[in-house]
């Protein structure tokens, strides 16, 4: 079997955290409850849970550092810093963005917010009750009466550099074109996975 190399080019790497620099950051409790139940006991089959409190501050703040949160930091040789987060990444590359659409949530203003996990802190993008749009994108009504939903997107960029193309594939036919979105899709829908699978660890008082 032929096989290439493939590596990543540190010259062209992204910046570690989305960032709004005009919008001021509201910063997330780091008090956050002990999580009840270990991973594998959460996403065991059983009883269904007890009705889950009300979701204030402080329990949105632990379900996104539990699931999209930096859980240590690692600097290499030459000053490198790689900010590992709670859920695992194809490469390390952290393309997954997280955002808060919040409508419920007790201390905290109906808003769509984006999640940064380098300073903990969330940023209120629009402000109003936006629950019904997201339900209406994902042909669920149900969704609309949640306190809030944390919608995932990932930074085409970054992804780009994983399946070795930072150029997005401009100038190439239209197959590899194909082939490139394809990988894209696959390593979003994985690292997507990863985030939500830490949820469950939440889900049980």
């Amino acid at each position: 079997m032929r096989r290439r190399g493939q590596a990543l080019d540190w010259e062209i790497k992204p910046l570690p955290f989305k960032i709004y620099p005009a919008i001021e950051p509201l910063r997330l409790p780091t008090d956050l409850p002990a999580l009840a139940v270990d991973t594998f006991d959460a996403l065991a089959p059983g009883p269904p849970p007890a009705p889950a409190p009300p979701l204030d501050l402080h329990r949105l703040a632990a379900l996104l550092f539990f699931s999209a949160g930096v859980t240590r930091v690692k600097t290499y040789p030459g000053g490198t810093q790689v900010h590992f987060r709670a859920a695992a990444s194809t490469g390390a590359l952290y393309q997954t963005e997280a955002y808060v659409v919040a409508g419920d949530v007790a201390g905290l203003d109906p808003g769509v917010y984006h999640f940064n996990p380098g300073d903990f802190s969330l940023r209120r993008l629009r402000a109003g009750d936006f629950r019904g749009a997201v339900a209406l994108a994902a042909a669920d009504h149900a969704v609309a009466e949640q306190p809030a939903s944390i919608v995932l997107s990932a930074i085409v960029r970054t992804l780009a550099r994983r399946v070795n193309t930072p150029g997005l594939g401009s100038g190439l036919p239209p197959t590899a074109r194909a082939a490139i979105a394809s990988a894209a899709d696959r390593y979003f829908c994985i690292s997507n996975g990863e985030t939500v699978s830490t949820s469950p660890m939440l889900s049980k008082p």
